[in-house]
């Protein structure tokens, strides 16, 4: 059987400037073919898809934290943990409060976002939250362009809702995010959800992390792996750490694996 790898993308195989090595893209054509190479992310489908393109895709993508499992050959979704409406809808009131950008990511190949930054196909704006909460599923909610100062606001809001956690925090200086998702999802759930699916062998399993969101991914997988990027409590509890994201270590890795 092969093996299935599950890692996630940013910082992991994708450097901090956005950009995957030509070196790394090459190794994960020629990995598809020998092992599944599942992306584990806190991307929406779309964005996740158009990023696999650049090796020649991977056929099951893991999304929104775990919030989705979709299979991209027959175009369905396997698994998915919605966000409940009346929260979408406190959240979205708490978007507002604040003028905060927010993504709602949902099981369609696009996103919607109440201020459009890409022109790609993967987001569409809305203005009415009924309609959203109506017709499709929610299975993940960004918010974006957070005021530092109110970080701390925004996150009890957050916590006052019912039925969701913060997956990730990402800060810098130009931008703060808050990614939230069910608080039934995380990538380890979805791992497991699609293990059962394809009655994978635990032993084969492989998983790659850098940040604290893939914790949950190391609870579901045989062999847990860290790039040397990570942050120290992430180190600490995977059985190998291989070279970071600028040095090629996933690409490595899977050179190694193969031969």
């Amino acid at each position: 059987m092969k093996k299935l790898i599950f890692s996630d993308i940013n910082d992991t195989i994708k450097t901090p400037n956005g950009n995957i090595t030509d070196f790394c893209r090459d190794t994960l054509k020629l990995a598809k073919n020998k092992v599944d190479f599942v992306l584990v992310t806190g991307k929406n489908r779309q964005k996740t898809e158009k990023f696999a393109e650049c090796y020649g895709g991977s056929r099951y993508i893991i999304t929104s934290n775990g919030g989705e499992v979709f299979d991209t050959i027959t175009r369905k979704t396997i698994y998915y943990e919605t966000i409940p409406n009346k929260t979408v809808k406190k959240l979205y009131n708490v978007a507002k409060k604040y003028n905060l950008r927010l993504i709602l990511n949902v099981t369609e190949d696009y996103r919607f976002t109440t201020r459009q930054k890409y022109f790609d196909g993967s987001e569409k704006t809305f203005n009415n939250i009924d309609n959203i909460i109506d017709n499709f599923n929610v299975i993940g909610m960004v918010f974006n362009e957070i005021k530092k100062n109110d970080i701390p606001k925004v996150k009890h809001e957050i916590f006052e809702a019912e039925g969701v956690v913060i997956a990730n925090q990402e800060k810098n200086k130009t931008n703060n995010i808050l990614d939230i998702i069910s608080e039934y999802a995380n990538k380890g759930v979805a791992i497991k959800k699609l293990m059962k699916y394809l009655n994978a062998d635990y032993n084969d399993t492989i998983s790659i992390g850098n940040e604290r969101n893939d914790i949950p991914m190391f609870s579901a997988t045989c062999y847990n792996i860290a790039v040397a990027n990570a942050c120290d409590e992430i180190k600490s509890m995977v059985d190998e750490v291989i070279e970071s994201v600028e040095n090629d270590g996933v690409a490595k890795y899977l050179q190694r694996l193969l031969n």
